[in-house]
């Protein structure tokens, strides 16, 4: 794992403007096995999205029974007839603390890879992180030429004959929320993750393993833990060679 603390990147002569006017790094954090794992043979791990709702939710948000909601309606009244026929009416407010009619996708086609989008002032230090990034995993692939990123995944998203989205995640209040959604929306309990999110569609065939050719050469391993103690200083061979 790298060393986090004033960590040196040497940018090449067609990236370092590219360097100096970077706002933000993109982190993908998970179980040190799986992150060495992605990150020795370059690719990422797309899941299903199917899965996203399959099994306990755990405190990082994962199984999150929420996650791909297309559309959400708050219930104002709920009416149940009994078996005696007497009917029972519960409203919100009342006797009933709340209520949603929710819509997904029983077959969605669309896997997702989620990373964490972080922020840098202009000294290079993150900001507005949260100390629960290490929940999702005690390891990261800590991406700094986000740019380079961005079009190799593309082109390898392309190449497989698949059609993608992404961007940062919006965060709504499900007990209040009263429209269409997204897979670009999730509750606002997990505001903390500051997630960004890649889709790709349409595949049948569960989980995908995404080529991220050069993956090594933007990027770097480091415990997530350390993620908000991130300082990063920039080489210039160039400018050292004119000295």
């Amino acid at each position: 794992m790298a060393e986090v603390e004033n960590t040196v990147l040497s940018p090449t002569d067609d990236t370092s403007t590219q360097y100096y006017q970077m706002n933000h790094l993109i982190a993908k954090i998970q179980d040190r096995r799986y992150i060495e794992d992605m990150y020795t043979n370059e690719y990422l791990y797309f899941r299903f999205q199917k899965h996203f709702r399959e099994g306990p939710k755990d405190s990082a948000g994962r199984n999150d029974p929420r996650d791909g909601n297309l559309f959400t309606e708050q219930v104002s009244w709920i009416e149940i007839q009994l078996p005696t026929g007497e009917k029972m009416k519960f409203v919100r407010g009342e006797n009933m603390e709340h209520a949603d009619h929710s819509e997904h996708l029983q077959e969605p086609t669309v896997n997702i890879c989620c990373l964490t989008l972080i922020q840098l002032n202009e000294e290079f230090r993150p900001i507005g992180h949260s100390q629960r990034l290490s929940e999702l995993g005690d390891s990261a692939i800590l991406i700094y030429d986000t740019k380079k990123f961005y079009d190799t995944i593309e082109q390898s998203i392309l190449a497989m004959g698949l059609t993608f989205e992404m961007k940062p995640v919006t965060y709504y209040n499900h007990k209040e929320h009263n429209g269409d959604l997204t897979f670009f929306d999730k509750e606002n309990e997990f505001r903390w993750q500051n997630e960004y999110r890649i889709l790709v569609w349409p595949n049948l065939n569960g989980d995908l393993k995404i080529p991220v050719p050069g993956l090594k050469s933007m990027s770097v391993l480091i415990e997530s833990i350390n993620l908000p103690d991130l300082s990063i200083q920039f080489d210039h061979p160039q400018t050292q060679d004119r000295l």
